[in-house]
């Protein structure tokens, strides 16, 4: 049984039948045969025009070819190849030494396809030894590049085989010799030369002698610049971009002055500006080579240090009194380090704290405060003991108060140091009277009160002062996160965690500048290179109206 299978032009011819004779619609005809509107419409223009013909796919070859090979061109080639040279690789290199701009390989290839010109040749051995064929000038030219480098690999070749082919080169007897008798890694190098000097590509070289295509490149270039002799001792390995010293001095050259000398509107290099600029220069490299150029010579990116600095003359004899108090206070002695806090507005206060992933905690920037705090503090060094309470301003009224509950505190001790900043009203005229009134006064026991030494800190010197640690650890541990409803409510948390602290350090009695409360934000003592105060922590930028103090 055989079937009637109809042909294309068949099938086309039907759906046009079905839409011009028996008037059909195009859409339910295209769906019957299978094929889109597009393509239904597209038969119909086509029987339209030549009802005749038959419906067949047409050529897709273009009308014209403007990038195709000059006719004058292709009778060149051509001739070349009557000549007797018959592969694209000698046609190349015949019409090159000539003066004349010639095509590609591939583009001779496809002209001697067109004219059915074969330039294949064949392998005629003797004795195993050499290739040889009398029928053509150029065999072994005419062989793909991988049977050339298989047959010079097995066979080997004559030495006037090869000066036909690829010209006179130096060395090229002791190239063929070790060819023939050398060790396998001395043949590979011979046979990539050979083949470079044919004009093989890298890569065909490297696949067939299973080795890296910059291997090959190495061999060429060792073989090109000291010759056969210092290829076979070995001297073909690479030296790094990195260790070039061109490179490197030019690189720091350029590193070393601003970027705006170069016309790069920045204050300090990227990666990228170094390159372009290398490569202005005429040294282009990678980005990995100018790092390793960099990270070699001990080179990091860092961050400028901020330095708080005193502008205080006596700054040194300053200190050195303060340390040397501290370092001889006796047990019936107190020290303290006195500031104040705020003022802040209690509110609504960001901070860091744990969230749940897709959560981004937000408080609002202008807010209505419920009203302002500020806070007296004495650190006492040697117990580690906070006094504080609560001030409306910050005058010598304060301090006086300060002076007298510390006064009463240290009933029956011999001394106490008050240690603070240069503020105006930590040294007011009316402060240093009472202090002088303190002294001169002859208190006996139980009444006695003890004497009063002022110990001030350097101007310009507040990252000195220690309680401003103590202050830090509290705005972290308190201030922070926090949304308290009324000051009332935010005094009573201040209250509860100074008297926890005094309470943490009477069980485990510490000097300050040791351990203070675990939160402070330095070792709370008298050193240049601490900074006791965070501005991180702090919210001295407030300042409160009238209506926050109802």
């Amino acid at each position: 049984m055989s079937w009637n299978v109809p042909t294309v032009s068949e099938l086309r011819h039907g759906f046009v039948h079905a839409v011009r004779v028996e008037g059909r619609s195009v859409t339910k005809s295209a769906r019957d045969f299978g094929v889109s509107r597009r393509t239904a419409y597209k038969w119909l223009r086509r029987f339209d025009r030549e009802p005749d013909r038959e419906l067949l796919d047409r050529s897709r070859r273009p009308h014209q070819s403007p990038n195709r090979t000059p006719n004058a061109m292709e009778r060149m080639v051509l001739m070349v190849h009557e000549c007797g040279r018959c592969g694209p690789r000698v046609i190349h290199r015949i019409l090159t030494r000539q003066g004349v701009s010639p095509p590609s390989l591939a583009t001779i290839s496809h002209i001697l396809r067109r004219h059915e010109l074969s330039h294949r040749s064949t392998i005629a051995t003797t004795g195993g030894d050499q290739i040889t064929n009398a029928q053509a000038p150029c065999p072994t030219a005419s062989l793909s590049d991988e049977k050339w480098i298989l047959g010079i690999l097995q066979c080997g070749v004559s030495p006037a085989l090869l000066s036909r082919e690829i010209g006179e080169i130096q060395s090229l007897d002791m190239l063929i010799a070790t060819v023939a008798n050398g060790k396998l890694r001395e043949r590979k190098k011979a046979v990539a030369v050979l083949a470079r000097a044919r004009t093989i590509s890298a890569t065909v070289i490297a696949r067939m002698l299973k080795i890296n295509r910059t291997t090959v490149a190495d061999y060429w270039k060792t073989y090109s610049a000291f010759g056969a002799a210092q290829l076979f001792a070995g001297f073909y390995r690479r030296t790094k971009k990195s260790d070039d010293e061109l490179l490197r001095n030019t690189l720091f050259s350029v590193l070393h002055s601003p970027p705006s000398d170069q016309g790069i509107n920045r204050t300090t290099w990227k990666m990228r500006d170094l390159k372009r600029v290398l490569a202005k220069k005429g040294l282009p490299v990678s980005l990995d080579v100018i790092r390793q150029i960099i990270r070699a010579a001990g080179y990091r990116w860092n961050v400028a240090r901020v330095a708080l600095t005193s502008t205080d003359p006596d700054y040194r004899q300053k200190l050195e009194r303060i340390q040397s108090i501290l370092s001889a206070i006796g047990p019936n002695e107190r020290f303290f380090s006195i500031d104040e806090y705020g003022p802040f507005a209690v509110k609504t206060r960001g901070g860091r704290s744990l969230t749940p992933p897709g959560t981004v905690r937000s408080v609002p920037q202008r807010q209505r405060s419920k009203g302002a705090l500020i806070l007296t503090a004495a650190l006492e060094l040697l117990t580690n003991q906070v006094t504080h309470f609560y001030s409306n301003k910050k005058n010598t009224a304060e301090m006086l108060r300060m002076l007298e509950v510390l006064l009463t505190q240290s009933s029956g001790f011999d001394k106490i140091y008050f240690s603070w900043d240069a503020a105006s009203w930590h040294a007011s005229k009316a402060l240093i009277r009472r202090v002088h009134e303190n002294n001169s006064r002859q208190c006996t026991p139980p009444d006695r009160r003890p004497l009063v030494e002022l110990v001030p800190l350097p101007s310009c010197a507040q990252f000195l002062n220690v309680i401003e640690s103590v202050f830090s650890g509290m705005a972290k541990a308190i201030i922070h996160n926090s949304d308290y409803a009324s000051l009332d409510a935010c005094k009573s948390a201040l209250d509860r965690y100074f008297v926890e602290r005094n309470a943490f350090f009477k069980a485990n009695p510490k000097r300050a500048g040791k351990m203070i409360w675990g939160q402070e934000r330095v070792p709370s003592q008298f050193s240049p290179s601490n900074n006791c105060k965070n501005p991180k922590y702090h919210f001295l930028s407030y300042s409160p109206r009238p209506c926050d103090h109802r």
